[in-house]
């Protein structure tokens, strides 16, 4: 692991470090000849990210959703994009293979919220979930040489907490009433009631269940492959916090991070 090397790699780097610390780190254990496309791919997925929960207009999501499709159909053409993201990604996709299957799958699953007012059902819900957090895991693990079919089932439970730990953090930036596209009984309070249920409460059953999925996956893992386990890193470190989902919502600090990850190397845990 050579800290130094990746803060040399590009300005994407450093966006990282800033936005998901995470994922960052987790970086730091992967093959240095693989970290720009890792970086590419956890880059596409902010800008993503930010267009079905930061803007305020569902359409105005749904363009900027559309505009990144419209940018990776063009990548077997060569169309050069003047957009650093887009140029580290395309570089992924024709030089390092990164499979634009799960670009394509986590776009049309943030389209999903944008689109419908909530999941029928909490199955629809958790796919989607999958759908989002699952295929960014799976893209990585593949970058990693992880394909095999029980890696990516232990994959897309990780991605299924990734994305819901996505869901708390913006739950609590919603206004009262807001959609934030939850299953419908979810809304029913402790009487029975449909009505308003708190940030909080929502948080706590979204928690809840996403930590019964990390402790299935992470039953399943046996011994994962230690190349895959900078694709799994990232939700090793962000687990506390849904033990805590109310609480501030900081990553781990570095000197704890590190010696967490190196003790998961070693032990080919994640």
């Amino acid at each position: 692991m050579n800290a130094g090397a990746i803060d040399q790699l590009s300005p994407l780097a450093a966006d990282l470090r800033s936005q998901n610390p995470d994922r960052y780190l987790a970086t730091l254990f992967a093959p240095p000849a693989r970290r720009n496309a890792l970086i590419a791919l956890y880059a596409f997925d902010h800008e993503i990210a930010r267009a079905q929960w930061t803007l305020r207009e569902p359409m105005a999501g749904l363009i900027r959703l559309q505009w990144w499709q419209d940018v990776i159909d063009g990548f077997s053409e060569h169309r050069p994009v003047a957009h650093p993201v887009v140029r580290e990604l395309q570089r992924a996709v024709t030089e390092d293979g990164l499979n634009n299957h799960h670009l394509l799958r986590v776009l049309d699953a943030r389209r999903r919220p944008l689109e419908d007012d909530e999941p029928p059902t909490l199955e629809d819900f958790e796919q989607h979930l999958h759908d989002i957090g699952g295929s960014i895991f799976c893209a990585a693990a593949e970058l990693l040489g992880g394909s095999q079919p029980d890696v990516q089932a232990i994959l897309n439970r990780a991605g299924l907490v990734s994305a819901a730990l996505e869901h708390c953090r913006f739950l609590q930036d919603q206004a009262p009433g807001s959609n934030v596209w939850l299953p419908a009984d979810w809304y029913i309070d402790e009487k029975g009631d449909a009505g308003t249920v708190s940030a909080t409460v929502l948080k706590r059953r979204l928690a809840d269940r996403s930590l019964k999925e990390l402790a299935e996956a992470r039953r399943q893992a046996g011994s994962i492959p230690r190349a895959v386990l900078p694709a799994l890193f990232p939700i090793t470190l962000a687990a506390s916090r849904l033990r805590d989902p109310i609480g501030s919502g900081q990553p781990e600090p570095l000197p704890m991070a590190v010696p967490r990850l190196m003790w998961c190397w070693l032990r080919r845990r994640f």
